[in-house]
């Protein structure tokens, strides 16, 4: 949609505001810039800090519920002026937003949950239950698989976890 459609409705007094998902930051900033008393909000969680560089009031996305600390905290370090710290926050959530994308699903309670194996049975946990490892668990996992003492996981994504075989 262009300003001009997207006027159509913010010009209503029904619209208080409006969800804005897409990479057209131009359209945007012309939305917060023609209706400056309407609320916007950035609908991509990878892009809200280029979304706060247009105007946007806040966002909704599909990560904000599990990792609302981390987007506040992107919107505190934008409007403190210190943009480095905010793309490092960023990149952050963008990383956990792909293994999302990847190895999680949403359910009709919009719960996130992730695959995975155990002891050969597939299952599901909450994602909120899921922990990263740190740097250094990493780098000593990727020292065990080299040497032969650790398996490596077996990944994949589907609503019916029976159908992978393992390798």
């Amino acid at each position: 949609m262009n300003i001009n459609e997207i006027g159509q409705f913010l010009n209503d007094d029904r619209f208080l505001g409006i969800k804005y998902t897409s990479n057209d930051f131009f359209t945007m900033e012309q939305c917060k810039t023609n209706f400056p008393q309407k609320i916007l909000y950035n609908g991509y969680d990878e892009m809200f800090l280029a979304g706060l560089s247009m105007g946007v009031d806040g966002g909704i996305g599909s990560t904000y519920n599990f990792m609302a600390d981390k987007f506040v905290q992107i919107q505190s370090l934008f409007r403190e002026n210190r943009i480095p710290e905010a793309q490092a926050v960023q990149k952050e959530i963008d990383h956990i937003k792909g293994v999302k994308d990847a190895f999680y699903e949403m359910n009709d309670k919009g719960e996130m949950w992730t695959l995975v194996q155990a002891e050969n049975q597939w299952g599901y946990v909450l994602a909120d239950n899921v922990r990263l490892m740190s740097e250094e668990e990493q780098n000593s996992y990727l020292a065990e698989l080299e040497a032969g003492l650790a398996a490596w996981p077996i990944c994949g994504v589907t609503s019916n976890p029976s159908i992978l075989k393992k390798e």
